[in-house]
């Protein structure tokens, strides 16, 4: 039996990696309808794993690394790819933005069972960035889609508690509903700083370092932490590192113009160094601004926790990040806009005497809670599980009807 996956681009290869050979194992193929653009690089898995899990939509070569452009090629070509292909299940995960309400229309129309994966709550996720206002014909008009292809769909995958709510509040059957976290990639481990080639690279032996790494999205709140790192400037031995691109990347550049010294901005990091980079941190930073609570979770989160370091978190303490870290006691959680609070943090693992300790305890957690196979081997049943009684009621019917 075949089950097909629909999203665009590669940051969710974690995720086909860890299920699809699970799946394979228990009898079901597993394909990824992915875009030929390439919005982040992954180094080889492109070349490796996805050259046998993967179809993927053309886009032009020159537009490949144009995410606007792909997003539209995959909104073009892939609903063709889902009319003439046969799969027995399809999920759909968010994205491109709300692809899933026209995936899952066409799926209705074949009688094909489909889950809907959120990793982001659109249209909703649109009120916080701006684009739309919760009053608007348009937000009214695509809630009531997104609402019916949730309440037609024969499973929800959701990220946290919190986005478990806001569905249920939309009418949602609970029991339809399954909370799988994020996960980190494979490769993520403690590091030591005397081991570590990250540091050695950018010649931060000897530095406390506080690192942001990830995307720096419109839900990401940065003003904070360089308000902080403008106060700290006097340390010489604190850096603050930002790690990543995004539509803010443009305020590190520019503290970094102004003088900060104690600031420095790297692209994104082969897959391979990524466990360097994420262990060379002595803390983690992250944030998600009020109102994105419940709407997406910061899947940096899970790397920072397998490389085995404190986080600090800027942000409500409904979200599902502030309730990990306040459960697991690997950091600490500061209000947006805090900026006493957040230097306050950073200089207290700064100056403790223990500063791995909240490091251990986030290391244990992922261990014990986070890793792949914990999640892994439930998706892969709830899907099978999904697939089977949706084919079962199916046949029920069809001989109900004869």
């Amino acid at each position: 039996m075949h089950i097909r996956f629909f999203n665009t681009f590669e940051p969710v290869v974690p995720l086909y990696k860890s299920v699809f050979p699970q799946c394979k194992k228990k009898g079901f193929q597993c394909v990824a309808l992915m875009s030929q653009g390439i919005y982040k690089e992954i180094g080889d898995e492109k070349d490796s794993f996805l050259h046998e899990y993967a179809e993927f939509i053309y886009v032009p070569s020159f537009f490949r690394k144009n995410k606007r452009w792909c997003v539209l090629f995959y909104w073009l070509l892939a609903p063709l790819k889902l009319i003439l292909s046969r799969s027995d299940l399809n999920v759909f995960l968010t994205q491109p933005p709300l692809f899933f309400i026209l995936g899952s229309a066409i799926s209705k129309l074949k009688k094909t069972p489909y889950i809907i994966h959120l990793m982001d709550m659109y249209p909703d996720i649109l009120v916080p960035m701006g684009f739309i206002t919760n009053r608007s014909i348009i937000y009214s008009f695509l809630s009531r889609l997104a609402a019916r292809s949730l309440k037609g769909s024969d499973g929800v995958f959701v990220l946290g508690r919190c986005m478990k709510n806001n569905i249920i509040e939309k009418g949602i059957n609970p029991s339809k509903i399954s909370i799988f976290h994020n996960w980190a990639n494979e490769n993520i481990y403690p590091i030591q700083n005397r081991n570590n080639q990250f540091r050695k690279i950018h010649n931060l032996e000897n530095k406390f370092i506080i690192m942001y790494s990830g995307n720096m999205g419109i839900a990401h709140e940065l003003e904070t932490i360089l308000k902080v790192a403008e106060r700290v400037r006097q340390f010489s031995d604190m850096i603050f590192v930002f790690i990543g691109s995004g539509v803010r990347k443009s305020l590190i550049e520019k503290a970094i113009a102004r003088g900060g010294s104690n600031l420095l901005l790297l692209d994104y990091q082969p897959l391979n160094l990524l466990p360097h980079s994420l262990s060379a941190a002595d803390v983690h930073f992250m944030s998600l601004i009020d109102g994105f609570e419940g709407l997406m979770v910061p899947s940096k989160f899970y790397g920072a926790l397998a490389s085995g370091r404190p986080i600090l978190f800027e942000g409500n303490k409904t979200s599902e990040v502030a309730l990990a870290i306040n459960e697991i006691g690997c950091g600490r959680v500061i209000m947006h806009g805090d900026v006493n609070g957040l230097h306050e943090s950073v200089m207290y693992y700064r100056n403790s005497p223990n500063p791995y300790d909240d490091g251990v305890r986030a290391w244990n957690a992922h261990q014990n809670q986070y890793r792949a196979e914990f999640s892994t081997e439930l998706y892969v049943d709830t899907v099978i599980k999904i697939l089977r009684d949706s084919t079962k009621a199916h046949k029920e019917m069809l001989w109900k009807s004869n």
